[in-house]
């Protein structure tokens, strides 16, 4: 909150916290539609990832959305918000939703403070990507497409929490 308001922004939260519940996390689907009901539909979004999150609590609210859309989390590998995002990132992807994302470790760094004013002045976030290649351009071991190529292939056993055995 303290960086989109050193932009020059101002941030408001769809949801609150919940004192009887502890927390102010949207931990439902039905909790999240009725948050996103209440998000204006062309309204930047920013998605703070900073614990273990359930994507399908958001998902819906973020397919409909139709204004901006930046996932934000730390860097760090002791706290799971990256997990989360993540998580969230390749729902989205999978679902074909547009979206921007930032992390940091420090979320008082310039780099930071540069993503962030990207985002928040044009609604997206343009990230190096000098070191990413196409598969294709990939040299993989023969041994190990061959392998990997096998199992892909394979149907996986169809199981039951619910059998008798």
């Amino acid at each position: 909150a303290a960086a989109v308001v050193a932009a020059g922004y101002k941030l408001v939260r769809a949801h609150g916290y919940d004192a009887a519940k502890k927390h102010g996390f949207i931990d439902s689907q039905k909790y999240g539609m009725e948050v996103f009901a209440g998000i204006p539909a062309g309204a930047p979004l920013m998605v703070a990832e900073a614990v273990w999150q359930y994507s399908h609590h958001l998902l819906h609210g973020l397919e409909h959305h139709k204004g901006p859309i930046c996932t934000v989390a730390n860097w760090s590998g002791q706290w799971p918000g990256l997990v989360g995002m993540l998580n969230l990132n390749g729902s989205l992807t999978k679902s074909g939703v547009e979206y921007s994302t930032i992390w940091a470790e420090d979320f008082g760094s310039k780099e930071f403070a540069a993503k962030l004013g990207a985002f928040l002045k044009s609604g997206r976030v343009k990230h190096k990507r000098g070191h990413v290649k196409p598969i294709k351009a990939v040299k993989i071991c023969s041994r190990i497409s061959a392998k990997s190529r096998a199992t892909a292939s394979r149907p996986l056993p169809r199981t039951s929490a619910c059998s008798s055995k």
